[in-house]
């Protein structure tokens, strides 16, 4: 069995990105982009639509990509290339159809966080701690979900 703690903290991260943040983090902005002219309110409907279909493609994906790729690596891969895309959303000014990769390469690795990580650290950890574990991970959606709807919003004014 792997270190428990370090394991503890993949789970509650993983989703904590991968919902809390990739999902919302741009969603709760997504009125204050449109106020101050980033775009329109149908064009954050298209980059909200984007972010759902990398979510649909990640979790398709997810299971078959980790047959190449170590499930360990792949959860790297999609931190940060998720956290990437975040970073990249913040430069204003790039043309629409960036914004519309940047959030769907959000989607995905949002997803694929979410589909191996849990799995993932659940598989080395002993069974009478799965159920904590799995308290744990999830209770990271609601952390990040947290710090996109309240934090993100008001660090960003």
């Amino acid at each position: 069995m792997q270190n428990t703690s370090r394991l503890f903290w993949v789970a509650f991260l993983s989703t904590c990105l991968g919902i809390g943040l990739f999902r919302f983090s741009y969603t709760s902005l997504m009125p204050l982009l449109v106020e101050q002219k980033w775009f329109t309110a149908s064009f954050a409907s298209y980059l909200s639509s984007a972010n759902l279909l990398g979510y649909l493609i990640g979790a398709l994906l997810a299971h078959p990509a980790s047959r190449y790729i170590q499930d360990k690596k792949l959860i790297s891969i999609s931190a940060f290339l998720g956290s990437l895309s975040l970073l990249l959303c913040a430069i204003h000014g790039l043309p629409e159809f960036l914004y519309i990769v940047f959030r769907l390469f959000s989607g995905i690795a949002g997803a694929t966080l979410m589909v191996l990580a849990p799995s993932y650290a659940l598989r080395r950890v002993e069974p009478e701690i799965r159920q904590r574990l799995s308290m744990v991970a999830f209770s990271g959606i609601g952390a990040g979900v947290v710090i996109s709807t309240f934090i993100v919003p008001y660090a960003a004014k």
